[in-house]
């Protein structure tokens, strides 16, 4: 799946997703502002979902996604995700993530496979997404029982909310052994939790064993946790 476009061209390589923005929305009326979460009652509650059957062979590149609203009652994917409802490993790509909400876990994202293999997230930005928990991006929580592999590089967190919990960008709860979680070359800026983790929050919940958690190159800056500890970055990890 590729976005911008402008129609002139004659391959991929063309595209330019900056000056070209392919609009993603859960907006079915058309009314929300661009600067708030009001006029959300038409809105989805997940702009994508994307299944356990779907590996990394799917590229999804070049859109911005926003206006989704997982506030439902029901179950997991009406509250969880509401840009993206994720139960498989796609390769996401120069995308922008903004103003996207679910009442409980991951605003922009929410990640939940098992699968073997290798789960990259780049060149993204995330900006203004809201959730109880993972405000930008919610792990939870990730099994590692399959080597499985999961790398965001190079992207940027700016002003994402835990309204109720922790890891206003991310929250990431792993469990079972044998993969890696890597975090490379990622600003954070200006995110904020109502306890632990404004910027980043990771908290195994059960005990560990070859798995790797790698950070290198990043920048926390004006992240912010409300009652408790760690404004840029929290871990409790055994």
């Amino acid at each position: 799946l590729l976005g911008g476009f402008n129609g002139t061209e004659t391959s991929a390589d063309q595209r330019n997703p900056e000056a070209n923005e392919t609009i993603l929305s859960g907006d079915l009326n058309g009314d929300d502002p661009d600067s708030t979460f009001a006029y959300r009652s038409d809105n989805v509650m997940n702009v994508m979902r994307i299944n356990a059957n779907i590996t990394n062979e799917t590229l999804i590149d070049g859109f911005t996604i926003k206006g989704g609203q997982a506030d439902g009652t029901g179950v997991t994917s009406q509250q969880w995700g509401g840009g993206i409802f994720c139960a498989g490993i796609p390769v996401i790509r120069q995308c922008v993530f903004k103003y996207n909400h679910a009442n409980l876990n991951g605003g922009a994202i929410n990640l939940h496979a098992s699968v073997a293999g290798e789960m990259v997230i780049e060149y993204c930005r995330f900006e203004n997404n809201r959730a109880d928990a993972g405000g930008g991006i919610h792990m939870n929580p990730m099994q590692f029982t399959n080597g499985q592999s999961i790398q965001i590089k190079n992207c940027i967190f700016s002003e994402n909310a835990a309204r109720k919990d922790n890891g206003g960008a991310i929250k990431f709860l792993p469990r079972g052994n044998n993969g890696s979680f890597t975090l490379t070359d990622c600003e954070f800026e200006g995110n904020n939790a109502k306890y632990n983790g404004g910027g980043l929050f990771i908290y195994n919940i059960q005990s560990l064993n070859g798995l790797d958690i790698i950070m290198d190159g990043c920048h926390f800056s004006q992240n912010s946790a409300e009652v408790y500890n760690g404004g840029g970055f929290w871990a409790g990890l055994n």
